[in-house]
């Protein structure tokens, strides 16, 4: 069709640009997935200006495993310092390579110190996690206003409030296995090419070692085993390739993944309380945040390091939001799970995120004494089991559910994260003094 018929004695250039114009028109998903991003990294980078500073240096060794058992000063050495011999690589062998040039970016270009430049860097991650995460919804079938809902649940999460906050591994790691899952979804509209099936295989491999599960998950349920098997060898070769190119750069790097496997004082340990409180804590702990405990679990290692524990702490016993909000949970949760059962689309999405979710429970059933500490590898696989309850009639129900769950979640979860500063603040200064915990 002639371009002129349709819009009058306009110039065929004019007209080009006219319709290219109308093409380019910035779609509602998109608006509204920028705008939770911005949310997402705004709340990131505020909260975690209020981690005090001592527990953040990487030459506080008391400040190791304070926080819920996260090494917060050994990544905050990984970003800042290419010399670092922390360890960190061990099972985490990509880390140094995804992080540091992030947080020298940050530095070189904004003049950024480096704690500001981690806190920049934690702001990116929580916004590529929220826009994955409200992909995945939508790819779902979510209405826009649902999956925006169950968005801002997510980052209203104790999962995501305190581990998209500080200098870990989780945030990244979570995004990847997001990523990952994703191309199961996205399959029906356009399968994804082998390499960037690889890519996903290897960034999942290479940011946590247990990780690649979601990656293979993803792989074997779209495409042909044998083709499956050849792309995630691809992905595991990937890693160890590029283990071996970042070593005569990152010093710290000293051995290659899988190499040390001599470590089992986590596995079944006697701290984790046994099966009810590591799945009280993937479930409800991840979502609503418990009471804060202090424990000087490392007193026979070494003396005077307490840390910060919910392992033994019942549900929703943070605050009254709280135990409001754990019921919430419970019943989001509950319909989600029995529309889930009873849906009859999406069936490889529906067997994928029950494996990922048995996977996760099945790990650390067997491994880890602060379950918490890996909320944020469940949290949005809980949240897709919940999305399902949007999927079916009565969605109207799950939508006040969770709009009640979002304002219990966010106001419990705030408290708690304000309340465990304080006390990593308290526990620093009492290290520098020299006064030791009653």
């Amino acid at each position: 069709m002639d371009v002129n018929r349709v819009v009058g004695r306009i110039p065929s250039e004019a007209a080009l640009a006219w319709s290219r114009a109308r093409a380019v028109t910035v779609s509602p998903d998109a608006i509204l997935g920028g705008l939770l991003m911005l949310a997402a990294a705004c709340g990131s980078f505020q909260l975690s200006g209020r981690i005090p500073a001592p527990m953040l240096q990487a030459r506080n060794w008391q400040a190791h495993s304070v926080w819920f058992e996260a090494d917060l000063p050994n990544y905050v050495q990984t970003m800042t310092d290419r010399n670092s011999r922390n360890g960190v690589s061990l099972v985490h062998p990509l880390y140094p390579l995804a992080s540091y040039p992030a947080v020298w970016c940050f530095r070189a270009a904004l003049g950024l110190d480096p704690l500001m430049a981690i806190r920049g860097f934690l702001a990116v991650i929580a916004a590529l996690w929220m826009a994955a995460l409200f992909c995945l919804l939508r790819l779902m079938g979510c209405a826009r206003t649902d999956a925006a809902l169950l968005s801002l649940l997510a980052m209203s999460s104790a999962a995501a409030v305190f581990w998209l906050t500080v200098p870990e591994s989780y945030g990244l790691g979570s995004l990847t296995m997001l990523l990952a899952c994703g191309t199961v979804l996205a399959a029906p509209r356009r399968a994804a090419p082998a390499a960037w099936h690889a890519a996903i295989g290897a960034s999942t491999l290479g940011i946590t070692l247990t990780n690649w599960v979601a990656a293979l998950l993803s792989v074997f349920a779209v495409v042909p085993w044998r083709r499956a098997l050849r792309i995630s060898l691809l992905g595991f070769g990937a890693v160890v390739a590029l283990t071996a190119m970042e070593r005569p750069f990152f010093h710290g790097v000293l051995q290659f993944p899988f190499t040390d496997l001599k470590r089992t004082e986590f596995i079944l340990p006697e701290e984790a309380g046994g099966p009810v409180h590591i799945v009280r804590s993937l479930v409800w702990h991840s979502m609503v945040m418990p009471e804060i405990r202090v424990v000087d679990r490392y007193a026979r290692v070494r003396r005077g390091a307490p840390i910060m524990t919910t392992q033994a702490s019942p549900v929703g016993s943070g605050s009254g939001w709280g135990m409001a909000g754990a019921w919430l949970w419970a019943g989001l949760l509950g319909m989600g799970a029995w529309s889930m059962l009873r849906c009859r689309q999406l069936q490889r999405w529906r067997i994928v995120v029950a494996l990922m979710l048995v996977n996760q429970l099945a790990l650390h059933l067997c491994f880890g004494e602060e379950t918490f500490l890996y909320a944020l590898h469940v949290m949005p696989f809980l949240i897709m089991v919940a999305a399902f309850a949007m999927l079916t009639p009565a969605r109207r129900v799950a939508r006040g559910l969770a709009a009640g769950l979002l304002v219990c979640a966010a106001a419990n979860n705030l408290l708690q994260f304000g309340h465990a500063s304080r006390i990593a603040q308290r526990l620093d200064l009492r290290h520098a003094t020299g006064v030791k915990q009653p």
